[in-house]
């Protein structure tokens, strides 16, 4: 059997269904949520008997985390998932990023845009 990706879920909000979908797909493990609201962050760990992050610097640090999944406000989507790139891991993100919050115009230090938009 192929081994299982480890997922990270960043925002518990609309988040938590994420969390759901992921413990049920099968090639997929939930590893880790992130929120800095504890009062949804320590129910959905617990839930889920998985590590908790109130700060999304240290979701990008776990070794078992293979891919973020990013469930915050829009304005920080498109932040969030170039600091997941930089990190060398791969960052889904469901809406597409606020592009006033986060002009499209960032790059990557090697100058290439990290931003796929697939539509």
């Amino acid at each position: 059997m192929a081994q299982e990706v480890g997922f990270a879920v960043v925002g518990l909000g609309m988040g938590q269904t994420h969390c759901r979908d992921i413990a049920d797909s099968k090639g997929a493990r939930l590893v880790a949520v992130c929120d800095v609201d504890e009062s949804r962050l320590n129910p959905v760990a617990e839930k889920f008997q998985v590590r908790k992050y109130g700060r999304y610097e240290e979701v990008l640090k776990d070794p078992e985390v293979d891919v973020v999944n990013v469930c915050t406000f829009s304005g920080m989507h498109a932040d969030m998932a170039i600091a997941a790139m930089q990190a060398a891991m791969p960052a889904v993100v469901q809406a597409t990023p606020n592009r006033e919050a986060s002009p499209p115009a960032k790059k990557l230090p090697t100058g290439e845009s990290p931003m796929k938009i697939m539509e």
